[in-house]
Formats: C-alpha cells, structure tokens, sequence
C-alpha cells in the first residue's frame, strides 16, 4: 500500500514537472516568435526556435504517448 502511494506520488510530480517545462518552452518560443518579428535576419534565433519548437513537439508527443500505468483498482486503492 505504501509502495503505491510513492508510485501515485512520483507520477503526480512527474506530470506537473513536464507541464511546467512545457510551459517554459512554450513561453521562450513566445519570446523568439516576438524577437523574429522585429529581426527576422537573425539565425542564431531562428536556430534556438527550432530547437525549442523540436522540444516542445517531443515533450506533447511524451505527454500524449505515456497512458496510464495504473488500473482502477489500484487508483482507488
């Protein structure tokens, strides 16, 4: 029973850990999307907003790939 609750506990932490480093990215990519509009020659800017768009493209693939390892029962446990 306990061994569960740590199980529940780490994949509550790990869920709000990727969500705020979503966030994170998604804001950065904000940033560079307003940066590039006002220098749109700048490459080493374009390049950092590809790698954050790749990021951010692998964290919701992560996110949308990754069900549930839990039954009912054991959540209700």
């Amino acid at each position: 029973m306990n061994d569960l609750l740590k199980h529940l506990r780490k994949l509550a932490e790990t869920r709000y850990a990727g969500t705020d480093a979503l966030r994170r990215i998604e804001q950065t990519l904000l940033e560079l999307e307003v940066y590039l509009e006002s220098n749109p020659e700048d490459e080493i800017a374009l390049v950092q907003y590809r790698q954050f768009a790749a990021q951010r493209a692998g964290f919701l693939a992560k996110l949308s790939d990754s069900p549930d390892d839990l039954s009912d029962s054991e959540i209700q446990a």
